[in-house]
């Protein structure tokens, strides 16, 4: 016969089994468990800040990016250039609406595929 678990920790039986055989067994299985956890929330914790950041920087760029591309159509246009300074400017725009929603809705989706199915019955 043969005994399986899923988790991080074994099953009350095992435990006292694991203490019968190795006296402080129990508690060292304890202790790693606990320590791995706090590993797993600490990379987690660092994964995310490292996300925001990244999240900020591609939209400071991107900001200066765009803003620098519309000043340039502008200045292109006092330049007496205006079917150049004209298509920048408007192609910077629609670039950025664009971006704009395709994010929006990514994250919309996004959303909806982490959203519990009700109908769905375990």
């Amino acid at each position: 016969m043969t005994a399986g678990y899923s988790g991080p920790l074994p099953l009350p039986a095992h435990f006292r089994e694991y203490e019968e055989i190795l006296p402080g067994a129990a508690e060292r299985i304890l202790a790693l468990t606990e320590k791995q956890s706090a590993h797993r929330q600490y990379l987690e914790k660092h994964v995310a800040k490292g996300d925001g950041r990244r999240a900020w920087a591609g939209l400071v760029t991107g900001g200066l990016l765009a803003g620098g591309c519309i000043g340039g159509g502008i200045w292109l246009v006092s330049l007496g250039h205006a079917t150049g300074g004209i298509a920048i400017s408007t192609a910077s725009v629609v670039s950025l609406a664009s971006v704009f929603v395709y994010g929006s809705r990514s994250r919309r989706l996004e959303r909806i595929q982490q959203r519990p199915n009700p109908r769905k019955r375990k």
